[in-house]
């Protein structure tokens, strides 16, 4: 299972919580799959561009994970992302 939630600010910085995604993972619990996942959802909501931070229950491919997703986003953003080391 894969659950994405959320947490922002309004203007007024009220906070507000939701969950954008509860899905049964289909394929393998990679961290390539998992980043896949996250950016369709984040893609199909438009809020990629929002994205600031991950926090996952496993620790292992944590990193992994994030420097997938940096990659996806660094096509579409890669004008307005900050130079990343990924390491292989």
């Amino acid at each position: 299972m894969l659950a994405i939630n959320s947490t922002w600010a309004s203007l007024d910085m009220k906070i507000y919580k939701a969950c954008l995604n509860f899905i049964k993972i289909q394929g393998t619990h990679l961290s390539k799959n998992l980043a896949q996942l996250i950016y369709k959802r984040g893609k199909k909501l438009k809020i990629l561009y929002k994205i600031i931070s991950i926090i996952r229950d496993n620790a292992f491919n944590n990193d992994t994970c994030a420097r997938y997703l940096y990659k996806m986003l660094s096509y579409t953003y890669n004008k307005h992302l900050n130079n990343m080391p990924l390491y292989s």
